[in-house]
């Protein structure tokens, strides 16, 4: 139900701007488009903007996976 919380938190119409403004996400014409690594780059982005706490929340995860390791 996680996707439910997010969905309350997060403001659709922003989240479609952002999205807009990255056509690497949504333009098939661009030869970027199929590059992965743009694409999760693009979508970083977007996170980056919509949560305050995602660099902290991503270092958290690394260190939480090199204990892993």
């Amino acid at each position: 139900m996680l996707t439910k919380e997010w969905g309350k938190l997060i403001d659709k119409d922003i989240l479609i701007s952002l999205v807009e403004d990255r056509p690497v996400l949504w333009d098939k014409t661009l030869d970027k488009y199929k590059d992965n690594t743009a694409s999760i780059a693009g979508w970083r982005e977007i996170c980056v903007i919509l949560m305050e706490d995602f660099e902290a929340m991503e270092q958290r995860q690394d260190k939480s996976s090199e204990n892993l390791l």
